[in-house]
């Protein structure tokens, strides 16, 4: 059964909101009608049914590889492909110039922690992020995954944003080696806010 005159019913991840919570929902809510879900920039039906948290993931990756397939094969991909080996060299020599800078950082200011985070990007798959390191020097200076996230996540204070970036940066290092992709926009979200 669909909702909104035949059109699944879209439901968006919220800020922060990490993925094995939000197919959690899209589970939940596909008992009741199909869903369209969009992770990430990934879009994904899930036809009304039952399912568990792994056949929601499973769904959400086949839209993945099929994007990625239909793009691999085409002139673009091919262009793309060696666009990404000249990015994966640039990107790893941007990872080990800021990893070596981790041991002078002034940990005390928050704003600096945060723009190290920016500096860093979206590493791309390939490179090596040496996130032993990171985690280990933030969690050493006070900075952790997943803080100020749901309720504890106050927009207007300044300081509870940037550690909230700072825990979604912390987060995507250590579940996937890397920065999650929309950290940059919310980046730039946090210094339009609050750097003057």
């Amino acid at each position: 059964m669909s909702v909104n005159n035949g059109e699944p019913k879209k439901i968006e991840a919220g800020v922060g909101e990490h993925l094995d919570l939000y197919v959690q929902r899209i589970a939940q809510a596909a008992l009741e009608s199909d869903v369209m879900m969009n992770f990430n920039n990934v879009e994904s039906t899930v036809v009304k049914g039952v399912y568990n948290s792994d056949d929601i993931m499973a769904i959400w990756r086949k839209s993945i590889e099929e994007r990625y397939e239909k793009n691999r094969n085409s002139p673009e991909g091919k262009i793309t492909a060696q666009e990404e080996e000249e990015d994966i060299k640039k990107n790893q020599e941007n990872i080990d110039k800021l990893i070596n800078q981790l041991d002078t950082l002034d940990f005390s200011n928050v704003e600096k922690v945060l723009g190290w985070c920016a500096e860093f990007g979206y590493s791309v798959v390939g490179t090596d992020t040496n996130k032993r390191k990171i985690l280990n020097k933030l969690a050493e200076n006070g900075y952790f995954p997943k803080v100020n996230i749901g309720p504890e996540f106050k927009g207007e204070d300044k300081e509870n944003y940037a550690r909230f970036l700072i825990g979604q940066f912390l987060s995507g290092i250590k579940i996937n080696g890397r920065n999650y992709q929309v950290f940059g926009k919310f980046y730039d979200e946090w210094k339009e806010k609050f750097v003057k």
